[in-house]
């Protein structure tokens, strides 16, 4: 009796750790973001962050949130540099990775330039920091393809106070490997059959 019971508890433990995935992405993306520098009202510029990559990192069916590493090049009105950041992602609570399944997500980011940048205008050495939120949904073309429509607002902080932000808006895509678990075996303990001896 005491082994059936054994032998259940192991069966419980290897389905609950299979049922606890682990999912690795990479993705690219790409956006536009509108910058009204005051200094020059007359130039209404868009100006694009091409290509950002994003590694992402989660146990999405236990915690449904996925922490997102974003780096890559930006130019930002005067200013062009490498924006290196961390940021996070999180998905609504459901099913993850269903094909032709769209899913809400919401998402934050704070970077740094890795260097300081010279202005275009001034020639000054300046020094920059970058801040995003946005939300979107996530389209799953298939279990480990999605394809991210997200809007948000971009705001950058410079030394030279001329420049706000405005609205940002993106698209993106990602793909992602399933990460398998080998589960713990749980080893049974020995029973000795044979009856103790007193002498």
């Amino acid at each position: 009796m005491h082994r059936v019971g054994l032998l259940c508890l192991c069966l419980l433990s290897t389905s609950t750790q299979l049922c606890a995935q682990q999912y690795v992405g990479v993705g690219i993306r790409s956006g536009f973001a509108n910058f009204f520098p005051a200094k020059y009202s007359s130039e209404n510029l868009g100006y694009a962050l091409p290509n950002p990559a994003s590694l992402t990192i989660g146990k999405v069916y236990e915690s449904s949130v996925l922490t997102t590493w974003l780096f890559g090049r930006s130019e930002i009105a005067v200013n062009r540099g490498m924006a290196i950041g961390v940021g996070a992602r999180f998905y609504t609570p459901s099913n993850f990775g269903k094909s032709s399944y769209l899913k809400p997500f919401a998402e934050c980011f704070i970077g740094v330039v890795g260097l300081p940048i010279t202005s275009d205008v001034t020639n000054d050495r300046e020094q920059q920091s970058v801040t995003f939120a946005s939300i979107g949904i996530s389209c799953f073309v298939s279990q480990l393809r999605s394809v991210d429509i997200f809007v948000g607002l971009l705001d950058t902080t410079y030394s030279l106070p001329n420049l706000r932000s405005n609205a940002y808006f993106g698209i993106g895509y990602n793909h992602f490997w399933t990460i398998e678990k080998k589960p713990k075996r749980i080893r049974p303990k020995k029973i000795n059959d044979c009856p103790e001896r007193y002498d």
